[in-house]
């Protein structure tokens, strides 16, 4: 495989159990380069038994895959038609983690591919080749995904050392926190079951300084506040929380809005967007830092192409305009480009506590072999219903009288991560607010301080 971007020469296939908690863990694993390239439009690799999968972490890319979707269930590389139409060749090698369970069997994949050229698969053991899978196949009238089968056998392997890493930047628990209510709003029908016990305007101060009194009780470090660009209302507010903020002693970033109501931001807007609030408020002694940089965290992140990504943060560098970027998006390929990830809605997920363990583990991989820090950052959540908000599908999370909130948080510290996002201090229009409010008073903030106590032990 040719090596674009290359991060580190190797996919390893690890057996661990557990979590692992210390900075700096050494583990007996057992060690496959896996390279997979493509020039069709699209193209997926897909294990018979996802279970057996326990982490997985890019190392290197080739050429400039447009979307890369990776997860135990799938590792998906996507270009665009016209690209393949040109035979240009695109490729990913990252790092599985298997379950001890998995080592038993040789292990079985399918692949699928668009009707558009070809794909291989070859996979190592050091320079011994173990399996060198071609996929020349093309759609016919009732495959149109073209599947085929292969294994690769692994039970034979020698289990060799590998240093799984974590980042030393404190534990911290931010919630996310929308500055964009009016007085008003509150009488609308989409907020009628339920408001905060003060209907507030969010530009008053006496109001954010209440919020952030509140949270620090609570056991929050910080809020994570929706930000809809240069002087915008959001901004404005911005402006206030921060220098309350820091009286507080009290740490506040931005929840970067990525998406339009037609969808992502062009780039140019996100570099300008993004420039403006690292020039504004990078030296704010309020503004959260990691490493000395600092930290945005991004929205809809995994809806702008990694290349895109990659592009706007060199251009921004090359500008010293530096910044740590906590992306939203669980797939492993992403701590390529961003220095974290997170989820922001977490309760349509059917088995939360096993995704955020791999994803701590994927997390703490990616750190171990580029040598950069990387974090991880689970999410908890007291439930979701938007069957109020016009255009939405009507999803729903009853509460449960706290206790899907405690399952998050449970989930949460079940994956020791590095920092925990709540969702949210006061997004009442999705009904995910923890933030004390008529109905449930401050039950919610009480859940937290008890969670967020546990977890500082």
């Amino acid at each position: 495989m040719v090596r674009v971007k290359n991060i580190f020469c190797r996919l390893v296939v690890l057996c661990i159990a557990g979590a692992l908690s210390s900075c700096a863990v050494t583990v007996r694993a057992q060690m496959v380069r896996l390279e997979f390239t493509s020039t069709s439009d699209w193209a997926k690799l897909l294990p018979e038994d996802p279970k057996n999968i326990a982490a997985i972490a890019v190392t290197a890319t080739e050429g400039d895959p447009g979307f890369i979707n990776m997860s135990p269930a799938r590792l998906g590389l996507y270009q665009s038609l016209d690209d393949a139409k040109a035979g240009k060749r695109i490729g990913v090698t990252a790092t599985i983690v298997l379950s001890p369970d998995a080592l038993k069997q040789p292990l079985r994949f399918t692949l699928e591919k668009g009707a558009l050229n070809n794909c291989v698969i070859r996979a190592f053991d050091g320079t011994n080749l173990l399996c060198d899978f071609h996929h020349n196949g093309s759609v016919t009238t009732n495959q149109m995904s073209n599947p085929k089968g292969f294994e690769i056998n692994v039970s034979s392997l020698a289990p060799q050392s590998l240093l799984m890493k974590r980042a030393n930047v404190g534990k911290k628990v931010l919630a996310f926190y929308y500055p964009w209510y009016g007085t008003n709003d509150w009488n609308k029908p989409l907020l009628e079951d339920d408001h905060p016990l003060t209907r507030y305007s969010s530009d008053d101060s006496a109001i954010i300084a209440k919020h952030i009194e509140m949270a620090k009780t609570a056991g929050i470090d910080g809020f994570v506040s929706s930000w809809w660009g240069p002087d915008s209302y959001s901004d404005k507010n911005l402006r206030t929380l921060l220098n309350l903020a820091q009286k507080k002693h009290f740490a506040v970033t931005i929840y970067f809005e990525t998406l339009t109501g037609h969808g992502p931001r062009d780039a140019d807007e996100i570099e300008k967007w993004l420039a403006f609030a690292i020039e504004t408020y990078r030296g704010h002694p309020a503004w959260l830092k990691a490493n000395d940089k600092p930290v945005i965290v991004l929205w809809a992140a995994h809806d702008v192409s990694l290349p895109t990504w990659r592009g706007i943060f060199a251009h921004l560098r090359a500008r010293g305009l530096d910044a740590f970027y906590v992306g939203e998006g669980l797939c492993p390929a992403n701590l390529a480009v961003w220095d974290g990830i997170h989820s922001y809605a977490v309760f349509n997920d059917t088995d939360l506590a096993n995704s955020e363990l791999i994803a701590q583990r994927s997390t703490r991989l990616a750190a171990s072999l580029t040598g950069a820090t990387k974090i991880w950052c689970a999410t908890v959540q007291p439930g979701y219903d938007d069957t109020r908000i016009p255009g939405r599908g009507g999803a729903v999370q009853p509460r449960d009288g706290g206790a899907f909130y405690r399952k998050t948080w449970d989930a949460a510290l079940a994956s020791d991560p590095d920092w925990i996002f709540i969702t949210t201090w006061n997004e009442w229009w999705e009904h995910t607010e923890i933030e004390p409010g008529e109905k449930f008073g401050d039950a919610y903030l009480n859940i937290t301080r008890d969670f967020a106590a546990r977890w500082r032990k």
